[in-house]
């Protein structure tokens, strides 16, 4: 029993309580496409609104602060790979002079390898992000545990606006974005954190043993 109370205790600690790596994977849909000017788009290039997109980030997490190791987005297909990288936590602020304040965890891909568009330059940059107008879900400029990270997702309002490929067209327009909206979201492989932990369940757990006891009980009877 001591056992099995020590893991699940393990189990809540924070992820960016030991230095192994983080694993990110997401899966989404081209959700916009825009000129420098928002001048809305159906497609640009190999790229369409409702395009499959997915991505895998390698974090390497150490006195909760986090590198990037990796950070690869598929388009459509299409694979881009970051030369370089950074996470980027940001708590209570806000977007712009006008825009709320928020919460929100990123990564963003410079040094972009990966296809053309029209025949021009690969992506000037690349972006995961998630947050959203809670100010609640983060408390420090930390990297965020498995259970705040999962809490940005469910509560993303922003995240649409964040995640985008930018792409070098050589044009009076200048970059187009191609933007998405997260589908599914996972932290080492989980995709969602504990809905009742073990501290909040044990006592519906004995309550549970209890009715069956008091039911054996009246069946005596």
């Amino acid at each position: 029993m001591k056992t099995y109370v020590l893991a699940a205790c393990a189990a809540l600690l924070p992820i960016a309580a030991t230095a192994a790596p983080v694993a990110l994977s997401y899966t989404g849909t081209v959700s916009s496409i825009n000129e420098a000017d928002n001048s809305p788009l159906i497609s640009y290039g190999p790229y369409a609104i409702g395009d499959s997109v997915a991505g895998d980030i390698m974090l390497d997490v150490t006195a909760g602060v986090a590198s990037v190791t990796s950070f690869s987005l598929t388009v459509n297909g299409n694979l881009f790979t970051a030369g370089s990288a950074t996470a980027d936590v940001r708590d209570n602020v806000a977007a712009g002079s006008s825009a709320p304040e928020r919460d929100t965890f990123r990564v963003t891909g410079t040094s972009i390898t990966g296809p053309s568009a029209f025949g021009t330059d690969a992506p000037v940059v690349m972006q995961f992000a998630i947050g959203g107008t809670d100010t609640s879900v983060l408390s420090d400029e930390t990297f965020p545990t498995a259970a705040q990270l999962f809490a940005l997702f469910a509560a993303d309002t922003v995240g649409g606006d964040l995640n985008y490929l930018s792409f070098d067209d050589a044009s009076p327009t200048g970059y187009p974005d191609v933007r998405f909206t997260l589908d599914t979201f996972l932290v080492n492989g989980e995709s969602s954190a504990p809905a009742v932990p073990l501290p909040a369940g044990l006592p519906l757990i004995l309550a549970g043993v209890g009715s069956l006891a008091l039911l054996r009980r009246r069946a005596k009877v």
